[in-house]
């Protein structure tokens, strides 16, 4: 294994970090240029292969950039449909393109290097890891044996496919090289993420019309987000890739608040405090009660951890609260100058307003979620323990606009994808299944907390604090949001894996399983 770093060693913003930026800002000019053309001539199947080759030509020039890649596509990504091409009817998104690439890649390195068979044996002696894989295929052989649609139990599952990264992931981070880009990648892609949605914002509170609509199309083709007039001037521009919003918040925010040094003169520390304002005001902007609840828990947890771990004295903890308060405040800033910026005309909504409007139990989004529960409990009801498998459908009223048509006035729907998380999990693998997923998640919880034994490592344990925090937001979060059975969720909790698995930051052990 190669030699390890300090974490003070690593650096979130340098020459990597624009260079990487550079590269996402190309990836949006060129998805929108792609789904802008294609409106006048067939030509994305043919940007999308010419991307695909080019992903293809630099994982064989250098492996390890191919995960990079992943990484990028994923917090930048949403759904993955950035670039799609289209094979009979099927369509094959970008992030199928580059996972069956690394996938073949590192298939072909199982016969040329001995380090990547290794890395088979090595991750497959983690019990928890062959029984979430058994759950996964038994929830298979129970579709079928219930006759599930076969379009739905492969749509279901193509998302649980993503755990197969967990190979090469480990194989790639055990070079400590690579571990550290993995932060830099990380810093850029959320705050391209965030500064995409406060563009949206502008746009449409400005009522840029032309461009809305391009934006707009390409947003919802791309799968990339939802935008909604709340009131007045006020949109929402909600993306599932803010999850990461969320995430780097809360990582950057433990790291800056925890190693110990809050001077703001610092240069690294006033970037992060930057990209911190930037994500919350993105989190805000979203306007998803999901990700709000998250944020607060994980900051609950915060405050145990600065009581209790690191020992911080009462004054210190309210000095580490007014610091996250003056966060809050600057985002809101952040957001109101993006809205009323003067320049073509000034926006003019009622924020009260607005807030109820979201606030509400009986707004569409919040009333298609609760009418989904009694049909859930009555669905799980019939096989509690085991699941019925995936693709399984319920079928409830929806309030969402899309599907009460003229056609549709009740919204009468049915679906296999549900809002509430842990509830979709139990009812295609059941109770067990979602016990042993739970196992798999607290087996990493457990690793991470074992790696903050050593007490001097305190640039290391603030990291590490800050992961558990994001991973803890991401747990609350999947409550109410489906994304630990999401590409989204999965891809986070597989770095921790990997951080855990190559012992990344010390030479504890980490606990067997």
């Amino acid at each position: 294994m190669s030699k390890k770093t300090s974490l003070q060693d690593i650096s979130w913003f340098g020459k990597d970090f624009r260079l990487i930026f550079l590269v996402i800002f190309l990836i949006e000019l060129f998805s929108f240029l792609a789904h802008w053309l294609g409106q006048f001539w067939n030509i994305g199947d043919v940007i999308t292969l010419i991307v695909g080759l080019f992903i293809l030509g630099i994982i064989i020039y250098r492996f390890e950039y191919g995960l990079l890649a992943a990484f990028i596509e994923l917090i930048i990504g949403s759904q993955g449909h950035y670039f799609d091409y289209l094979v009979s009817g099927q369509v094959i998104s970008i992030r199928i393109i580059i996972f069956t690439i690394i996938m073949l890649v590192f298939c072909y390195k199982l016969f040329t290097d001995k380090a990547a068979c290794n890395i088979i044996f090595k991750i497959l002696k983690s019990k928890w890891i062959l029984l979430l894989g058994l759950c996964l295929a038994w929830g298979i052989v129970t579709a079928l044996i219930h006759h599930n649609q076969l379009r739905n139990i492969i749509n279901d599952f193509n998302a649980w496919i993503f755990f197969l990264y967990v190979f090469p992931a480990v194989y790639i981070l055990q070079n400590h090289k690579y571990r550290d880009q993995i932060w830099t990648v990380f810093c850029a892609s959320i705050t391209a993420v965030a500064l995409k949605s406060l563009f949206f914002l502008y746009v449409f509170s400005h009522k840029f019309n032309n461009l809305i609509s391009y934006l707009y199309d390409w947003g919802r083709d791309t799968r990339w987000g939802e935008f909604t007039l709340v009131s007045g001037g006020l949109f929402r521009i909600f993306s599932q890739a803010q999850i990461y919003s969320l995430i780097g918040l809360l990582v950057l925010l433990g790291y800056v608040f925890y190693k110990g040094r809050l001077d703001y003169q610092n240069k690294e520390n006033r970037y992060i405090f930057i990209v911190i304002c930037l994500q919350l005001a993105t989190v805000i902007l979203g306007l998803s009660r999901s990700n709000w609840v998250g944020l607060i828990a994980a900051l609950f947890l915060a405050i145990l951890f600065a009581l209790f771990y690191f020992k911080y004295r009462i004054i210190d903890t309210i000095t580490l609260l007014l610091r996250t308060f003056l966060c809050f405040v600057v985002s809101v800033i952040i957001i109101f100058v993006v809205l009323f910026f003067p320049f073509p005309q000034q926006t003019v909504f009622n924020a009260s307003a607005a807030l109820n409007e979201r606030f509400s139990i009986q707004d569409k989004a919040g009333a298609s979620r609760w009418n989904q529960l009694p049909e859930l409990f009555k669905a799980i009801s019939i096989h509690p323990v085991i699941g019925s498998g995936w693709g399984a459908t319920i079928t409830y009223e929806s309030r969402d606009p899309r599907i009460t048509t003229i056609e549709n006035p009740k919204g009468i729907y049915t679906t296999y994808a549900f809002e509430w998380g842990y509830l979709d999990i139990i009812l295609k693998i059941g109770l067990l299944g979602l016990v042993i997923y739970l196992l798999f998640i607290s087996k990493i919880l457990r690793s991470l907390i074992q790696l903050t034994k050593n007490k001097k490592e305190r640039f290391q344990n603030a990291l590490i604090c800050g992961l558990i925090l994001g991973l803890f937001s991401l747990i609350c979060t999947h409550i109410f949001s489906p994304y630990l059975n999401h590409p989204l969720g999965i891809g986070y909790l597989l770095i921790l894996f990997a951080i855990v698995e190559t012992q990344t930051y010390t030479n504890i052990e980490p606990i067997k399983s």
